[in-house]
């Protein structure tokens, strides 16, 4: 029996997004960097993908704590 195989499409928008999302990061002031690097003459390369940006702000809560009370 064949393994089902599936294949993927990313363009940058998308890696950044998915880069973005896993990390908490803004994706709107992200920037990405995608370079090949050749690890000698016989062996292949690999793909180094770096992505900067600022952390994603946590929303502010409007819920108090309660204060504690005297029994």
């Amino acid at each position: 029996m064949k393994p089902n195989i599936s294949m993927v499409l990313l363009d940058e928008n998308q890696i950044l997004d998915l880069i973005c999302g896993a990390n908490g990061m803004e994706r709107g002031k992200s920037s990405m960097n995608i370079n090949y690097v050749e690890n000698g003459t016989n062996t292949g390369g690999s793909w180094i993908i770096q992505a900067r940006g600022p952390e994603q702000q946590k929303a502010k809560t409007k819920i108090k704590p309660c204060k504690k009370q005297n029994t």
